[in-house]
């Protein structure tokens, strides 16, 4: 066998990994099967597409059913999921011409799914968000953000966030340094809908993350070879049970989740060479998470130093957050008595090791089947290997944001501040595809 047809075959079967790589941990029977239906029908597709046996779908189906007995805390029936396996072996069977033609039918699939599962699992988070916090009563980040928006119905930001705090459990006059308080770009965002209910707040998510399913997709597509199209389903299909736990936890209102949504929409726009789109959504992403300065402001220089294309728009971002800055402690020192000297702008260090670093990797793994594998470190380690294969301009752009999770081993306060892996986890598998044309193009494998 020649050394190219090993290659090859090494390259399908890490094709269909990349399908068990997305299986989902189910919250209830609805989750699995539904699950499992959309993995299998991706299994399915590769496998026509792949030229590869048919067996190899009942292979699939047989360790599916094992890894889900396995890892999943459920009861999964045999019978159920060998109808469902034939139900996708006949539709697409049948279909495939037409999902080869069109391939937005399974991304349009994917996105039902995506809906049909976080309304299914939320109905606790959306009675959670249509009622305004008692005054003592919330413990945690997410009841202060809540109260905040329910306060800015009658008074601007500053002073329903200062009031928030002021009825928090444990109530203080407001932190007297700056990054004790959260920009205010997302809480605006929230009030865009006229509702006076913090459903607004997940119709609005909902929608922002199906925006950012369809952006990965675009993504890939621009960034595969021809002969790799047909894989650009799998990269929305392996984030979505990432943006499912905000989708059905209160964790959604965690400001990263916004913050990195304007982040994935920014590749697009800069793939797609939307130089001035690309800036603005930038500027809203940093203006909405001050840490997101640290891979946008390592952006803005790198376009100076490899003299891109407008270049020194890129400085706009930085420029915006400057000004945010100024206007947002300026608010603030009209409501509490800031700390003097450097003590106004001081910087949290933790000593907890790799403590935080490692957290931020755990956060919302548990989403997936395989997460006590640590996939989420592997697939870190996997882009890392994969963009240096091959340094050019897209390369250029994800690679600051692999600097966060290691500026973490210092950064923060304590173990606490995992969800910050929300902030350069969904870039890692945007830089997926990249990875692997990298890896097509040096292997020089013929498909």
């Amino acid at each position: 066998m020649s050394k190219n047809k090993y290659k090859t075959i090494i390259l399908k079967f890490a094709l269909l990994a990349l399908v068990f790589l997305g299986l989902v941990n189910p919250n209830g029977q609805f989750d699995m099967y539904l699950g499992l239906a959309g993995s299998l029908t991706l299994l399915l597709f590769f496998l026509k597409k792949l030229k590869l046996p048919l067996w190899f779908y009942f292979i699939g189906v047989g360790l599916a059913y094992l890894a889900d007995q396995q890892f999943a805390n459920l009861e999964i029936k045999a019978l159920p999921i060998l109808l469902i396996a034939g139900l996708v072996l006949s539709l697409v069977s049948i279909s495939y011409a037409y999902l080869k033609k069109y391939p937005q039918i399974l991304l349009t699939g994917l996105l039902l799914v995506f809906l049909l599962t976080s309304w299914q699992n939320s109905s606790q988070l959306r009675t959670y968000l249509s009622a305004n916090p008692q005054n003592g009563t919330y413990t945690h980040d997410m009841g202060l953000y809540l109260k905040t928006y329910y306060n800015m119905e009658k008074q601007n930001y500053y002073q329903a966030h200062l009031e928030a705090f002021k009825y928090h459990s444990v109530p203080t006059q407001g932190p007297r340094d700056v990054w004790g308080w959260r920009l205010p770009t997302v809480f605006y965002l929230w009030r865009l809908i006229p509702i006076q209910n913090g459903l607004a707040i997940h119709f609005e998510l909902l929608l922002m993350f199906s925006l950012n399913l369809i952006a990965i997709y675009e993504i890939a597509k621009q960034l595969l070879p021809a002969k790799l199209q047909f894989v650009s389903i799998v990269f929305p299909y392996l984030l979505l049970p990432y943006l499912h736990f905000a989708a059905r936890d209160w964790t959604m209102l965690q400001i990263e989740w916004w913050a990195i949504s304007f982040t994935l929409w920014a590749s697009w726009a800069f793939i797609k060479q939307k130089t001035w789109l690309t800036v603005l959504l930038l500027s809203l992403a940093v203006c909405s998470r001050e840490l997101l300065l640290i891979p946008i402001g390592l952006i803005a220089l790198i376009a100076l130093v490899k003299k891109w294309p407008k270049r020194f728009a890129y400085m706009i971002p930085v420029l915006a957050f400057s000004g945010m800055l100024i206007i947002h402690t300026f608010e603030i020192a009209q409501l509490v008595p800031l700390a003097k000297n450097a003590s106004t702008f001081k910087l949290r260090f933790h000593g907890e090791g790799a403590a935080l670093f490692m957290t931020t990797f755990a956060f919302g793994s548990w989403e997936y089947l395989l997460y006590a594998f640590r996939i989420f470190l592997g697939i870190y380690l996997v882009a890392i290997v994969g963009l240096l294969l091959s340094l050019q301009k897209y390369s250029a752009w994800f690679l600051p944001y692999f600097i966060l999770p290691i500026s973490y081993l210092v950064i923060g306060t304590s173990h606490w501040n995992h969800a910050w892996g929300v902030l350069y986890m969904p870039i890692v598998f945007l830089s997926l595809p990249l990875v692997l044309a990298n890896i097509y193009d040096k292997l020089n494998i013929k498909l």
